[in-house]
Order: structure tokens, then C-alpha cells, then sequence
């Protein structure tokens, strides 16, 4: 995929899920776009995190549809603030 197409799908992505620029990075990886968020805080219910993060990948693949690009998506940043509001919540229950 050239640096074009790539950018093209990158200010597209960025515009549709509006997170600071940090948050999202998007990787060219032997032509696979990987697409980086992280930084998002899921918020109290975890559950909400979930939906919010599907209805970003449904986002993002209609735009690598249209712009015939592979996408891989990257949410370790993500897992990482989950899985300490899970043990957090674990702890306190207790």
C-alpha cells in the first residue's frame, strides 16, 4: 500500500472516532494497516468500553472497504486500562 492511501485512510479513521491524536496510530505492516488505540478510558461499567470499541472496528473496516485496504486492529493500551479497572473491581468486592 503506498504512503497516500495509507494517509488517506488515516485522516478518514481519525475523523470518524475523534480521539486525541496519541490514541490512534495507524502502521503500515507488509501492506495490513495496523490500527493502534489507546489511551481510551472504558469508564466505570467495562461493558460500555466493549460496545464503543466494536463500533469503532465496524467504522474503520467500512473505510478500509471503500479504500481496499487490509486493517489488523491493535487494543493492548485498551486491555491494559481493562484489566486493571477488573482487578481493581475484584479487590474491592472482597
Amino acid at each position: 500500500m503506498d504512503t497516500k492511501q495509507l494517509r488517506k485512510f488515516e485522516v478518514q479513521i481519525r475523523s470518524l472516532l475523534k480521539l486525541p491524536e496519541n490514541d490512534l496510530r495507524v502502521i503500515d505492516r507488509e501492506n495490513v494497516a495496523i490500527v493502534a488505540i489507546s489511551g481510551e478510558r472504558p469508564g466505570r461499567r467495562p461493558e460500555y468500553a466493549w460496545r464503543r470499541r466494536r463500533r469503532w472496528m465496524d467504522s474503520v473496516r467500512r473505510v478500509g472497504r471503500r479504500l481496499a485496504i487490509d486493517i489488523n486492529f491493535d487494543f493492548s493500551g485498551i486491555d491494559d486500562a481493562l484489566k486493571e479497572m477488573e482487578e481493581a473491581g475484584a479487590d474491592w468486592s472482597r
